[in-house]
This record gives C-alpha cells, structure tokens and sequence, in this order.
C-alpha cells in the first residue's frame, strides 16, 4: 500500500460539525472510501467554532503545518464578517494561510465557502465568498461553492430539515450535502490533482 494521503479541514464550527454526531468531514471521508475503495487517508478535524481567518492563521502551525498533510480544505467568512473584520483584512489572512501552506508543505489547498445566510445578511456573506472564489483564481486553486451546493439542496428538500433553528449552522443531513460539494473536488482530476491521490 503507498502513501498514507492526509485531509486537514481547516476552518470554524461548520468544519468542526456544529451541534451534530457527523460533520461534513465525517460524510466526505465515506464518500471518498466509497469513490476509491482502496484509498489510504486519514482525515484530521481542525475546525474550532467561533474560528475566524485570523484566529486560523494564528494555530496554522499546529494545527496544519505540523500534520504535513496531503490536502488542506480551508473554510472561513462567517465569522470574519459577524466580528466586523473588514474585506481587505479577511483577504489578507486568508492570502497569507495560503502562502504559508504552499510554503512550509506539499498540500493540495482547497478553498470552500461556507453556508448560505437568511436575508440581508446574504448579501454581506457574498462579498466575502468573492474574494475567496478571487483568491482561489489567482492561485489556481480548487474553488468549492459550498453556499450555493447548499442552497439548491434547501429548495429541493421535501420535509427535509436541513437547517439548524439558528437560521445558519446545517443539520446532519445539511452536513452531508456540504460534503458532496467538497466531493467534487475529488472527483474531478482536470480542477485538482486530489483525486488522483486515492486512486
């Protein structure tokens, strides 16, 4: 058997698996075991609730780096925007963890966005899931629509609760859909090379 392949999900409670049994990781890791069945990965849970950009640019070290992992999924924005952090300071740590992966590892860097918010709150939240999609552009990098996986998956759901009462965090079968958007990353061997480190 080759190479071990290991996942950090790096980002705030969304990563983390807010107020469920089985976050959007646990999903994509059946999901990956399921699509390459001989896949040998682990997956490392680094989301922290209440995370921000800047507060994930502070534990990169320890909580990334030191792992030398194989693919770093990064989702921040909400609480960036809800604490005030302005467009420019989001952009800029957000370049810098990048930077910083790209330079002290050989990860393949993922950017994801997080959840579709209820109005007007939407409308902030899209400016700061541009820049990510801006960012994720100017570095050639994965670039997952996580918010609007989830919202065409709210307006198809038939007495599918797929969103907590807080109006924002997804319930377990909301963390599943989150998953399959990050699963096409892994799918599609002509967008990243993450897929092919299963095969």
């Amino acid at each position: 058997m080759g190479k071990r392949a290991l996942l950090v999900g790096l980002g705030d409670s969304l990563t983390y698996g807010w107020m469920v049994e089985r976050g959007y990781l646990d999903f994509l890791e059946d999901m990956i075991r399921q699509r390459y069945s001989r896949a040998n990965f682990r997956i490392i849970n680094s989301g922290v609730p209440g995370g921000s950009a800047e507060e994930g640019l502070r534990r990169l070290e320890r909580d990334v780096i030191e792992y030398n992992p194989s693919c770093v999924i990064v989702q921040f924005a909400l609480n960036d925007l809800f604490d005030g952090c302005g467009l420019n300071r989001f952009t800029k740590n957000m370049k810098e963890i990048v930077e910083q992966i790209s330079s002290k590892t050989e990860a393949e860097i993922v950017i994801a966005t997080s959840v579709p918010l209820p109005e007007p709150a939407d409308v902030q939240a899209a400016f700061f899931y541009g820049l990510l999609k801006e960012l994720a552009e100017e570095q050639a990098l994965p670039f997952v629509s996580v918010h609007e996986h989830l919202k065409r998956a709210v307006k198809r759901a038939s007495g599918e609760k797929l969103v907590l009462d807080d109006g924002i965090h997804p319930t377990q079968a909301g963390c599943r859909y989150m998953a399959e958007a990050v699963m096409e990353v892994f799918h599609d061997d002509e967008r990243a090379s993450g897929g092919r480190q299963f095969d």
